[in-house]
Formats: structure tokens, sequence, C-alpha cells
């Protein structure tokens, strides 16, 4: 296996979730994804709203089955 596939691996096994902001005066639009190959989640909240981005953070990972940090 090549050291860049293995790499991928590794961090997939490890549960990294990769999250993108779009920041608007009104909505924030947020992407988060697994890595390669993964079609992101895509959810909007209101600008400014950080219990709404903690809960969308929360969801996306129970969607990608990734291990709860406290």
């Amino acid at each position: 296996m090549s050291e860049i596939v293995q790499k991928t691996a590794d961090q997939l096994a490890g549960g990294t979730l990769y999250l993108a902001f779009e920041l608007g005066n009104t909505e924030w639009k947020l992407g988060f994804t697994i890595g390669l190959g993964q079609s992101p989640r895509q959810r909007k909240v209101q600008a400014g709203d950080l219990i709404g981005l903690e809960q969308e953070i929360r969801r996306a990972k129970e969607r990608f089955k990734l291990e709860r940090v406290s």
C-alpha cells in the first residue's frame, strides 16, 4: 500500500471531520466531510448562531459515525 493511501486510511479511521464555512451577513453555509470520495453534508444556520453551529457539528459527527469528543 502506498504511503499516501495508508495516510488517508489512517485519517479516516481516526475520525477527522472537515468543515468549510461560507460566512454571510444573514446566514452561514456549512459543508462537512470526512475526506476523499465522501459527498459533503451541507447545512445552513443563521449568522452568529453559535449554538446552531455546535448542533450541526454534533449532527455531522453522528452522520459520519465519528466518536464524540467532549
